[in-house]
């Protein structure tokens, strides 16, 4: 899967139909670095935790790569992060280890959503 395929098949997904959420605006800069990690929960399917482990694998191993952009990883940070699956929990530790820079903060709240979503 390539940067242009991933959202390719994101768009095609959120055509079906996006999960509900809500917002809001702040302007203390934790909170705003919160808020970011939550705007991007507007990337995500309503039935983002039934895609299948064979893609969700592939997304994983893009995560890892260099040749994608930072937009293209925190999509797939967002999706691996609600899916209910060791897959998707074992690439995001995998990529939280050394992960960029800019993408750091969500990190921590990508794994342990994505760790909640595997409690059950």
């Amino acid at each position: 899967m390539t940067d242009k395929e991933f959202w390719a098949f994101l768009e095609n997904t959120l055509t079906k139909k996006r999960l509900s959420q809500a917002s809001c605006v702040t302007d203390d800069a934790r909170a705003k670095k919160i808020g970011e990690c939550f705007a991007g929960h507007t990337l995500l399917p309503e039935y983002q935790d039934k895609i299948g482990r064979d893609t969700i694998k592939v997304m994983g191993m893009l995560l890892l790569g260099q040749e994608i952009s930072l937009k293209t990883k925190n999509a797939i940070i967002m999706i691996l992060a609600h899916h209910p699956t060791k897959t998707a929990l074992n690439a995001l530790r995998e990529y939280g280890r050394h992960p960029d820079k800019e993408l750091e903060g969500i990190m921590r709240f990508a794994i342990e959503e994505c760790e909640w979503w595997n409690e059950g």
